[in-house]
C-alpha cells in the first residue's frame, strides 16, 4: 500500500525507499461515494462522511504520523497548536468540516447537479468554561477536553437537522485535525472525497472553506488573466510558433506523461521545419510529478544529476541507489543546435522550479523572466485508508514531507530560481487590473504565507560537476544585450525578434 502513495510539488509515487512510478489514480479513488449501491440511507450516509470514525484515538494516531513524517516534524508543538485549533472553532462558532447529504432531489447549484449536497454545523454563542482549555497543557488531556467542548457545542448548536444527523464529538475531532495539519505549512492540509469532487467542479465557493485551511484556489479562469487560457491534451495549454523560425512550447503542470507528450509535440513541428529556438514556457506551471523533471531534463542533457529531494529520514534517491541522471542518448534531435529558453514567473512553482534550476546549472537553457515562486517542498497525498494506522477513511492527508534542491545543492524553498536575464513580464503586466496588481506584487511563498511558510533548509552536499556549454552562453549573451536594448520589457514578440 505504501509503495502508492502520491507525493505532490513535487509530486511522484514514492515507495519506503525510493521513488517509484505507479498508475494513475481512477475516479473510484477520487469519488468513492459514487459507488456505494447495496447500501441502506443509513450506510450510504455514513459512507459518504467517511464513516464519521474520527475519535480520540484516531486523531493520536494521525498526530504521532505526521510527527514522524513531516519535514520538520520533531519541531511542531502539537499542544500549542490544537489548542489553536479548539479556540478558533470556538471563534468562529461552526465546525469547519463539512458533512454531507444526497442530492435526492437533484438541487442544482451554479448549472451543475452535485451528487451529494455540502452542510455544516454552526453553534450559538456559548460560555465554554475557559477551566476546558486551561486544564489541556499535555496530550493527557487531550481526550477529555475535547470531550467537554463536544457537549459545550451540542447544547448550542443552531442548524437544520436533516433526516440524518452526523456525531457532533467526530465533526469536532475532524475539525481539530483539519486546523491543526492547516497550521504546519501553507501546503499541508487534508480533503474529503465529497470536498474534492466539488473543488473538481469549480464550487470550491460552497465548501466555505478559507485561507485557513490552505487549499489551492488559484485555477483557469476568465477572471483570471493569467489563468484564462484553456488546457489542451490534460497537460499543454499552448504549442505555436511565435516567428517563422521560434516554436514555443508551455504546459501547465508536470503529470505522467508530460515528458512523452512534450517530445512528441516537439517532433511534430520538426517534421515541418527546423527551429531557430525552442521556447518552454512555464510562467503558468504550478508543478507536479517529480520524476517528470527528470524525464523532462533527460530529452535536454547528457549526463549529470537532475533531481534532489530531501525528507527527515535522508535524500530520496532513484531505484538504484543514487540520484536521478540523465543518460546520453536520449537528447531531443538536433536540440545542441539551437539554443533553448525556459521562461519563468513568479507564478512558476514546485516542480517547475526544480527543472529550471537543472537546466541552469547544467547550462542546458537559458532562464528568461523573474525570479520564481520559492515552492521547495513537496507533499505525499494519501488517503488515511493508505496509512498503516488502520482507519479506514477516504480522507486525503496532503503533508510536506521534503524539500527540493536544484544540482548545485542549493534550496529552493523561498530562495526561488532567479533567471538569468531578469525581464519585466508585459505580455501579462499590461493586463492586470488594479485589484490584479495587488494580488500579483504578493504572489511569493514568503510573502503569501507570512509567519507561516517553513523556512530555508540547509545548503545539500551533491558533489555537483558543472559542464559548461559555450553555445548556450553565447546565445544567453546575445539575448541580455537584446533585453538591454529594449530596457528589459518582455513579449514574446520581442523574444522573437532576438532570432
Amino acid at each position: 500500500m505504501l509503495s502508492q502513495l502520491l507525493l505532490w510539488g513535487g509530486c511522484a509515487q514514492q515507495g519506503s525507499r525510493a521513488i517509484t512510478a505507479g498508475p494513475s489514480i481512477d475516479i473510484q479513488t477520487f469519488y468513492p461515494f459514487l459507488f456505494l449501491e447495496g447500501l441502506n440511507s443509513d450506510q450510504r450516509f455514513q459512507k459518504i462522511n467517511d464513516d464519521f470514525a474520527y475519535g480520540c484515538e484516531e486523531n493520536s494516531k494521525l498526530i504521532d504520523y505526521i510527527q514522524k513524517t513531516h519535514v520538520n516534524g520533531n519541531q511542531i508543538e502539537v499542544v500549542s497548536l490544537l489548542q489553536r485549533a479548539m479556540r478558533d472553532i470556538l471563534n468562529e462558532k461552526r465546525l469547519p468540516t463539512p458533512y454531507f447529504t444526497e442530492n435526492v432531489e437533484e438541487t442544482e447549484i451554479r448549472g451543475i447537479i452535485p451528487p451529494v449536497l455540502v452542510h455544516y454545523i454552526y453553534f450559538k454563542d456559548s460560555a465554554a468554561p475557559e477551566t476546558v482549555m486551561d486544564d489541556f497543557n499535555d496530550m493527557a488531556h487531550f481526550c477529555s477536553t475535547v470531550d467537554a467542548l463536544s457537549a459545550v457545542i451540542k447544547t448550542n448548536v443552531d442548524f437544520e437537522k436533516s433526516e440524518h444527523s452526523p456525531s457532533i464529538l467526530a465533526v469536532l475531532h475532524k475539525s481539530i485535525f483539519r486546523y491543526f495539519v492547516a497550521s504546519l505549512d501553507p501546503h499541508s492540509y487534508i480533503l474529503e472525497s465529497a470536498e474534492q469532487w466539488y473543488l473538481d467542479h469549480g464550487l470550491i465557493n460552497q465548501l466555505k472553506r478559507t485561507r485557513r485551511e490552505n487549499v489551492p484556489t488559484v485555477s483557469a479562469s476568465p477572471g483570471n488573466p493569467f489563468y484564462a487560457s484553456p488546457v489542451r491534451d490534460g497537460t499543454l495549454w499552448n504549442s505555436e510558433w511565435i516567428s517563422d523560425s521560434v516554436l514555443r512550447i508551455e504546459f501547465a503542470t508536470f503529470e505522467e506523461g508530460t515528458a512523452a507528450l512534450f517530445e512528441q509535440e516537439y517532433k511534430n513541428h520538426i517534421k515541418v521545419k527546423a527551429p531557430s529556438a525552442l521556447v518552454i514556457d512555464l510562467r503558468r506551471n504550478r508543478g507536479g510529478n517529480a520524476l517528470v523533471v527528470a524525464a523532462l531534463a533527460d530529452l535536454f542533457l547528457k549526463e549529470g544529476s537532475l533531481l534532489f529531494m530531501q525528507e527527515r529520514s535522508g535524500r530520496i534517491q532513484d531505484q538504484n541507489g543514487g540520484p536521478f541522471r540523465a543518460r546520453s542518448g536520449n537528447e531531443l534531435s538536433g536540440i545542441e543546435n539551437i539554443p533553448v529558453i525556459i521562461l519563468v514567473s513568479r507564478y512558476s512553482s514546485s516542480s517547475s522550479e526544480t527543472f529550471a534550476a537543472a537546466m541552469q546549472d547544467y547550462e542546458g537553457a537559458i532562464i528568461i523572466g523573474e525570479k520564481t515562486q520559492g515552492k521547495g517542498t513537496g507533499q505525499r497525498g494519501p488517503t488515511l485508508s493508505q496509512l498503516p494506522l488502520g482507519i479506514h477513511s477516504s480522507t486525503k492527508l496532503f503533508l510536506t514531507t521534503l524539500y527540493t534542491y536544484s544540482p548545485k545543492g542549493v534550496p529552493i524553498q523561498i530562495n526561488g530560481i532567479t533567471p538569468d536575464i531578469e525581464v519585466e513580464d508585459r505580455d501579462y503586466v499590461s493586463r492586470l487590473t488594479r485589484y490584479d496588481r495587488d494580488s500579483y506584487d504578493q504572489h511569493r511563498e514568503a510573502l503569501q504565507w507570512p509567519n507561516h511558510f517553513l523556512p530555508t533548509p540547509a545548503p545539500l552536499e551533491t558533489g555537483f560537476e558543472p559542464h559548461p556549454n559555450e553555445k548556450m552562453r553565447q546565445w544567453k549573451e546575445k539575448l541580455k544585450a537584446h533585453f538591454e536594448s529594449h530596457r528589459n520589457l518582455f513579449t514574446l514578440s520581442s523574444l522573437a525578434e532576438a532570432f
